[in-house]
């Protein structure tokens, strides 16, 4: 427990400075409670994962199992992407299309 929260804090500083080199608008509503869900949800079992490491399709099919494995509604998953996404593509994330849909 005690590692996943030290690596859950040296990844802060990163998540950071991706934060503010890729976007100059202020985080919306909903990427505010995807971030609270994904530290809160993820980092309970495991180290955080780089997203910009994975392609869509597969981040896709990582959210999925995990929906599966965390027990997390449509709703929260969908919260969650809205975060992520501002992870995975901090230069083209906009409010309209922040939340991507994941589907089963």
């Amino acid at each position: 427990m005690r590692l996943s929260r030290l690596m859950f804090l040296s990844f802060i500083p990163a998540v950071l400075v991706v934060w503010a080199a890729g976007t100059s608008a202020p985080p919306t509503a909903d990427q505010l409670a995807g971030k609270k869900l994904y530290t809160g949800k993820c980092a309970r079992c495991h180290p955080f994962y780089d997203p910009t490491q994975y392609d869509d399709a597969r981040w896709r099919n990582w959210m999925i199992k995990m929906q599966r494995k965390a027990r997390l509604d449509d709703e929260q998953v969908r919260l969650i992407g809205s975060y992520v996404e501002t992870l995975r593509h901090p230069a083209t994330v906009t409010p309209t299309n922040a939340n991507p849909t994941v589907t089963q």
